[in-house]
């Protein structure tokens, strides 16, 4: 007997969904970009954006804000008031402060709070006091070989911002850049239990984004991309990581005392965080969360360590994922939607049916009823994107996929015709019911109906090395994307991708104490052996069962380590 997966959704809100459009657009300053912007002017600067107010109503809203830009202005005058009143920390730059973070620093200032602000603070301090990252009072990555040095990540990503929590928990001074400015990656993730319970204990059911309701469903957790990054950039400001938005990573250089990265402006306009430098010196860990596409992912690495990609392919046909973005109505009907999650192994009547009625083949089928959008996502194969004239023509490669081989309209007619099909027994079909609300009038789209290939994947190789001697000698690493790329019917992106960056940050913690950079190295590799290898066939062969107590090493949460 077929059995339908329901999700259960955290429920309609225009004022939220009109503040997720604000996410993804962001707000940007009207003055032009400033040169060797000093903390102090962008706490200035910040003011331009935000009514004075009290630091307590600023980390309110601070908490609860979608706009990158305003987020970030308000905690910088929060710090900045809270610094003033406390008198402890020197200089005004949150991100040189070694002693304390800035979460402390606020805690202690911030009366009065609500009693679910100050749970946050208990989190936080739950997890800055664990064994993983401080003995006898003394972070781990405080001294040794990253004292005085510094710790830089490439990719403000839910991967990046993660690697770069777990750095400043470790006590490294950490710097995560990123050459986009706003979160407008709208595309709605799968998350495993795990990730999940890891996202609350970050917070996650009380910062907006992502909702209260965060992790409501386990048995199909779910989380917009742009809101998992601005949860973890909230984080990161918290815990002291400096985030620079709209600077390009440029080129790493060896030198004498550790690398220097080099930056460079992406735009000319003012970015929502302060201006960085234009080179960071004394570099002793970089991190590339900057995506892959082929060898582009490990562009800040390959040359000095050796890194190479290598394809992974598919004996079968090509795998061709369809991704559709719709936007959110507001109204009674649009309520009555359900999220779920097809394949054509258990549904073979179902998905018989929509051949017969559409034309597409399909392998599978995942719809995400979320805040800021209508997300679908299923694998659609080549021969019936042919025979519907959504391809022109046969072409090898890259090719088959090239703008000018797609018929746009043909492919967002067939997204609609088969978002118009009822798939489930206990929810309406998705397009109808969004019409019905509007008026019989036809749904917007968020972003442009596209189509993707993931019949090749590509692995970085080493995973981890070392480069340069003595105090020279830096740490460099890809996560996320970058390391492997995801498989994403299986939701396998984040799970990988947090977990890969506890791995890079557990072999950072073990060169920063002074261990064998051999048995680093290998102990790495077989940790990533075990990555590379989970999904959902494999995971209870590779997790082990207990995430509770997973933690930074890998031998806690791998069991064949």
């Amino acid at each position: 007997m077929e059995e339908e997966v329901e999700v259960q959704d955290p429920g309609d809100n225009p004022m939220k969904m009109q503040k997720l459009a604000t996410l993804r657009m962001g707000t940007r300053s009207l003055c032009e970009r400033p040169v060797d912007e000093t903390w102090p002017q962008f706490v200035e600067r910040s003011r331009g954006f935000l009514t004075e107010d009290s630091p307590k109503t600023l980390f309110q809203s601070f908490v609860q804000e979608y706009d990158v830009s305003k987020a970030y202005a308000q905690f910088a005058l929060t710090f900045e008031a809270c610094r003033d009143d406390a008198g402890r920390l020197s200089p005004a730059d949150w991100s040189q402060a070694s002693g304390r973070f800035p979460f402390q620093v606020m805690r202690d200032t911030l009366k009065g709070l609500p009693h679910k602000l100050q749970e946050l603070f208990h989190l936080f301090e739950k997890r800055a006091s664990l064994s993983d990252f401080v003995t006898n009072g003394t972070r781990f990555c405080q001294g040794g070989r990253l004292a005085g040095r510094h710790c830089v990540v490439v990719g403000c990503g839910p991967v990046g911002f993660r690697a770069a929590i777990e750095l400043r928990l470790l006590g490294a001074r950490v710097t995560i850049v990123d050459k986009r400015e706003t979160f407008s990656r709208i595309n709605i993730l799968h998350l495993w239990e795990w990730t999940g319970d890891d996202l609350k204990g970050l917070g996650a059911k009380v910062f907006s984004p992502p909702t209260g309701l965060f992790g409501a469903d386990p048995s199909l957790l779910h989380s917009g991309i742009n809101e998992i990054q601005s949860l973890l950039m909230k984080v990161s400001l918290l815990l002291g990581v400096e985030v620079l938005f709209g600077v390009k990573f440029v080129k790493l250089e060896a030198r004498a005392s550790g690398a220097r990265v080099y930056l460079e402006p992406a735009s000319t306009g003012a970015p929502p965080s302060p201006v960085g430098a234009k080179a960071i010196d004394g570099v002793g860990v970089l991190l590339a969360a900057n995506g892959f596409t082929g060898k582009a992912g490990l562009m800040p690495i390959v040359g000095l360590a050796g890194m190479e990609s290598i394809p992974m392919g598919f004996k079968s046909q090509p795998r061709i994922g369809l991704i559709a973005n719709f936007r959110p109505t507001g109204g009674v009907e649009e309520r009555r939607l359900r999220s779920f999650a097809l394949a054509k192994q258990f549904f073979k009547r179902k998905f018989a049916e929509a051949y017969e009625s559409t034309g597409a083949a399909l392998e599978n089928v995942v719809y995400v009823k979320g805040e800021g959008t209508h997300y679908c996502v299923m694998t659609v194969s080549k021969e019936s994107l042919l025979a519907t004239g959504v391809l022109l023509e046969e072409r090898s490669g890259s090719e088959l996929l090239a703008s000018s081989n797609v018929d746009t309209a043909k492919l967002d007619a067939l997204a609609r015709a088969l978002l118009s099909l009822r798939w489930v027994s206990y929810a309406p079909p998705v397009l109808p019911t969004l019409e019905f609300d509007l008026g019989g009038e036809s749904v917007e789209n968020v972003i442009p109906t596209g189509l993707f290939d993931f019949s090749r994947q590509f692995r970085a190789q080493p995973a981890f090395a070392v480069q340069g001697e003595g105090s020279g000698a830096f740490c460099i690493a890809p996560i996320g994307d970058a390391l492997i790329e995801p498989f994403w019917p299986q939701g396998l992106g984040v799970i990988r991708g947090f977990l890969g960056a506890l791995d890079a940050c557990a072999s950072v913690k073990r060169w920063s104490c002074g261990e064998d950079l051999e048995r680093i190295v290998a102990d790495h590799a077989a940790a990533n052996n075990q990555l590379q290898n989970l999904n959902a066939e494999s995971r209870q062969k590779i997790l082990k069962d207990n995430f509770k107590t997973y933690g930074l090493m890998p031998q806690t949460r791998y069991k064949q380590l």
